[in-house]
């Protein structure tokens, strides 16, 4: 396309900038699972797990930072395997099991609990379930044979009136 340079460089990103929420210093996106049933007579079910968790960067994010070092910018787990854990998630307090920068739900809870967000928090995951099954309703799930489908929905939440976006 003419509009399109033939090549970008490698460490650009093409996307607004998205003010989100901070846990102790590191951006995070949300991953929650659900699964969405098509049965013999066309009804459509979306189920929601309860065990989402939180992706986090695994360096510290500074709007000021002008190199901008993507393991401070991109929760993607391939982005930040081998960079050293920030200090605020540790495989102890991260889910264990080697998983580093990751919070899974209870402890996500317990973070915004000890912080007097809990009801914020909960706003959010409510947020979150909503905004999966508009995701959902938008594909016309009722046409079709009986189907399944896992879904891995991914969400930022925004840093004032704990507003979510999916970014996919």
């Amino acid at each position: 396309s003419p509009l399109l340079p033939s090549s970008l460089p490698p460490n650009n990103l093409a996307q607004p900038y998205l003010p989100g929420l901070l846990i102790s210093g590191l951006k995070f996106d949300v991953r929650a699972w659900s699964l969405v049933v098509r049965d013999c007579s066309g009804r459509v079910r979306l189920m929601t797990w309860k065990r989402h968790y939180a992706r986090l960067c695994a360096k510290p994010h500074r709007r000021d930072d002008e190199n901008m070092d993507r393991s401070a910018y991109l929760t993607n787990v391939a982005v930040n395997e081998g960079v050293a854990a920030s200090s605020a998630s540790s495989d102890d307090d991260a889910g264990g099991a080697g998983r580093t920068n990751v919070m899974e739900a209870e402890e996500l809870e317990r973070h915004f609990e000890d912080r007097g967000e809990a009801e914020g928090w909960r706003l959010a995951v409510s947020r979150m379930k909503r905004a999966t099954a508009a995701a959902v309703m938008a594909c016309d799930p009722d046409d079709g044979p009986p189907a399944f489908a896992v879904l891995g929905m991914d969400f930022m939440v925004m840093e004032e009136g704990w507003e979510v976006r999916l970014l996919e």
